[in-house]
């Protein structure tokens, strides 16, 4: 558009992924971030970031992201209504078209603009008895925008800007209305810097607001995210007949960023009511935040170390009903050795808190005291062979405990050629893996419900192999596979026995009894021996999951400018009920029993000098 703003626009595009996402299992409450792979959202998103601190040490790792662009063109989230045997749902939403406006001028402005406009898409469910196919609309018509616009002064020491988000939907058809029919936020953040950028002051704040039908905005308030159907909850409480919901979000940073003692402190809170996930991505809100270190910053080699770190912090959290959730002091100490190897070592403790999210929307429990020790070491990255292992330790007063083990090597030949293979290896039990809960008007402790936990016991083994070959400056070739395996095997049940607790009644002890049933592989709780009719069912949780994901991207400029890029992708997965951890089962031809998913990608880009 002119020498400092460029416009990107497209009409039906595939924005298949060049680069898959690696495999995991999340079995917490909250979503799982991913990072975004397509480069129409990637070029220039870094002038669509928001807030983000002053650059010294505090880090919030709950703090909302405005702006997600991965949100745009996901898999639809809408249920099918139709009677069938078959589903066949959509694995993502079409965009039908996306524009961009994005640049920096001369006097310090940065610009951003997107606005993109996702279909309706639905789902095909066959009735085998009837042999009718009903065509489901499990995704409206939707439009998504986004607006930043930033000013840096004083040669990038001072800075004010602003953001607007906006979603809208079209839900006229009544199976929708537990979706948003909009949803918006507004944020503005400034970043001062004085005495020669020694220290740096800087702040966000910002508010969000939904609306739609009284059944999306009761989904938003039973949400992990926020729970308001807690039973002992005092800020807040459950209100079906709403059709509308604001919050806000708030963080100011103070940090001291040159010399050779550092510090600095921050503060952060989002309110319960602050909802951003339609467009943004939030782990929490109902949190009051704090966070303070101290670092002493290396810079004249020594003997051993050419330079290095050493940091202390404390970051405290309460809930909007001041009960502490979090009670944390970190110790790191991380810097290059005179040979160019990295190193980090890192000791964590965290007393023992109340949890507000163990029970899903029940009452509170205490999460128990914890501590972890987590070290790395790398080698020379400029060497043909490197080498890098990390290891972590986690134990918690309840008997919990993890251990992760990620050794790397790589190998580079040439600087055209680079292998690199990663295995990560985890273990360890879960002392009170959350199940289910099960109303039943006889636990008056528990407010009428029983929140059933297991120990959980978890195997996960999984090796990414890289391998990156530049032919030329103009044609490269990047491959990427990761079998993985991953097992969960679930015993010692038992419920809450008192809110805000870390006790349990266990089944089969003091009258209660439990009794696994192989034909409906279903676990029989009789827990009030007093009232044998008092009983309940749930599925077993034992589960074994393998996959395994292969990439491979060819990429030829063939003139200035113009590109072609030949995707191929595999994967493969398989879940069953048997939760024994066997590698050599697992990664052996049986792996490749699994049904396949082959997608082709070819994309061509063509430059027109107008």
């Amino acid at each position: 558009m002119s020498s400092f703003l460029t416009l990107d626009a497209t009409i039906n595009p595939d924005f298949g992924q060049v680069e898959l996402d690696p495999a995991f299992v999340n079995l917490t409450a909250f979503e799982q971030f991913l990072p975004e792979h397509r480069p129409f959202f990637v070029e220039g998103a870094d002038i669509f970031n928001f807030g983000g601190g002053s650059g010294g040490l505090a880090n919030f790792g709950s703090t909302p992201r405005f702006f997600y662009s991965r949100r745009i063109g996901r898999r639809p989230q809408g249920d099918t209504y139709s009677s069938g045997n078959f589903v066949d749902y959509p694995a993502n939403t079409s965009i039908l078209g996306a524009a961009k406006l994005t640049g920096k001028t001369p006097s310090g402005w940065s610009v951003g603009l997107l606005d993109a406009v996702t279909s309706e898409e639905k789902a095909s469910v066959l009735n085998d008895t009837t042999g009718l196919t009903a065509h489901d609309l499990v995704e409206p018509l939707s439009n998504f925008l986004v607006g930043r616009v930033r000013r840096t002064m004083n040669g990038g020491g001072s800075s004010y800007g602003a953001m607007i988000t906006a979603v809208n939907r079209d839900l006229a058809v009544p199976t929708l209305k537990n979706r948003n029919s909009g949803a918006y936020t507004f944020g503005v953040d400034t970043k001062q810097l004085w005495s020669q950028n020694t220290y740096a002051l800087a702040a966000d704040f910002g508010g969000s607001y939904i609306t739609g039908d009284t059944t999306a905005i009761q989904a938003a308030q039973v949400s992990s995210g926020r729970y308001y159907q807690r039973p002992d909850a005092h800020a807040f409480h459950l209100d079906s007949a709403r059709t509308s919901l604001a919050g806000f979000n708030g963080n100011i940073y103070l940090d001291k960023l040159a010399g050779t003692w550092l510090w600095g402190s921050a503060i952060s809170t989002s309110s319960p009511g602050f909802e951003v996930n339609d467009l943004g991505f939030q782990p929490r809100v109902d949190r009051i935040s704090g966070y303070a270190y101290l670092a002493r910053h290396q810079t004249t080699p020594g003997f051993l170390f050419r330079e290095s770190w050493a940091v202390l912090t404390v970051g405290p959290s309460w809930n909007y009903d001041g009960n502490p959730i979090q009670k944390a002091v970190t110790a790191t100490y991380f810097g290059n050795l005179n040979n160019f190897w990295f190193f980090q070592v890192q000791g964590n403790y965290g007393a023992q808190v109340v949890d507000d999210r163990l029970t899903r929307g029940g009452p509170l429990a205490l999460a128990p005291a914890f501590w972890n020790a987590f070290a790395m070491l790398q080698t020379n990255q400029s060497k043909a062979f490197t080498a890098m292992v990390m290891g972590s330790y986690n134990k918690d007063n309840a008997g919990g405990w993890q251990f992760n083990f990620s050794p790397q090597l790589g190998y580079r030949p040439t600087s055209a050629l680079n292998f690199s293979i990663t295995p990560n290896f985890t273990v360890g039990p879960t002392a009170a893996q959350y199940v289910t809960a099960v109303n039943d008007t006889s636990a008056h402790s528990t407010f009428g419900s029983r929140y059933v936990f297991a120990q959980l016991f978890q195997h996960e083994f999984d090796v990414t192999l890289r391998v990156s070959a530049t032919v030329s400056p103009n044609l490269s070739l990047e491959v990427f596979a990761q079998p993985f395996s991953f097992t969960g095997a679930y015993g010692g049940f038992k419920e809450l026995a008192q809110p805000k607790t870390f006790d349990f009644n266990r089944y089969g002890a003091n009258g209660t009894s439990i009794n696994f049933n192989n034909t409906d592989s279903a676990y029989h709780v009789f827990p009030n021996a007093a009232q044998p009719a008092d009983s309940f069912t749930f599925a077993s949780p034992d589960f074994r999951t393998r996959s395994v994901r292969i990439n491979a991207v060819l990429r030829w400029e063939y003139r200035p400018g113009s590109t072609l890029f030949v995707v191929w992708t595999q994967s493969r997965a398989g879940t069953f009920d048997d939760p024994t951890f066997d590698v050599g089962r697992d990664f052996d031809h049986q792996l490749f029993r699994d049904p396949p998913t082959n997608v082709l990608l070819v994309k061509l880009n063509y430059w027109l000098s107008l």
